[in-house]
């Protein structure tokens, strides 16, 4: 499953907004910090009355400044997105996932800079959050053959996206591809592409951490 170029491609063939919660109720607003709260659109009833009254309770600030209101926050999200969100980190996997707004607010979350946080859901994922997230690994960005049994690697992602072969099975011209075919410049934001190199065309898995 983990190797499945559709789930590994998830990211961003569902990027836009109505697929996944986590994404759509995290943002950055305009000062550049990791808000929380959903597009509502018009519907700004229940924000802009002062968090009172009817409408959405999950809806951002217009202006993209604070915080949306904390009542479907603190009870209903975000405790139960902690133990997510770190599993995705251990997994490597937060380029995959291609929505860095959501691994930010987290953090804000437990740093307990939001006046309503309130942790994790239980305290199994308190003692795993304590205990895993200031050593997360960084691992060197590298992308892995999934055709070969033996997973060896074949080629480097570069900071900037950019991709160079290690050794001679990944020798020659590499172009890139998207997953609809589209030639592309570089990998960078990508959780699965695909790799031309010497004539042969190569479905390969972005192992990432964060460009």
């Amino acid at each position: 499953m983990l190797n499945d170029s559709a789930m590994l491609g998830a990211g961003i063939d569902y990027a836009a907004d109505g697929n996944f919660g986590e994404n759509d109720q995290t943002y950055y607003g305009k000062n550049g910090k990791a808000l929380w709260g959903w597009n509502c659109g018009s519907g700004q009833n229940y924000f802009q009355s002062g968090c009172t009254g009817s409408g959405a309770k999950d809806c951002r600030d217009p202006a993209g400044l604070v915080d949306g209101c904390p009542d479907y926050r603190g009870c209903c999200t975000v405790p139960y997105w902690v133990g997510e969100m770190l599993s995705a980190l251990l997994l490597n996997a937060k380029g995959i996932w291609n929505h860095d707004a959501f691994f930010d607010f987290v953090d804000r979350w437990m740093n307990d800079s939001l006046p309503d946080a309130s942790g994790a859901q239980n305290q199994f994922v308190t003692y795993i959050w304590n205990t895993y997230r200031s050593s997360v690994p960084v691992i060197t960005p590298m992308v892995r053959n999934t055709s070969s049994a033996s997973q060896t690697p074949v080629f480097k992602i570069g900071a900037d996206g950019t991709v160079r072969a290690l050794n001679a099975a990944g020798s020659g011209k590499i172009e890139l591809y998207d997953l609809h075919g589209r030639k592309i410049a570089n990998v960078k934001g990508r959780g699965c592409f695909l790799v031309k190199s010497s004539g042969m065309v190569t479905r390969l898995m972005a192992v990432q951490y964060h460009f």
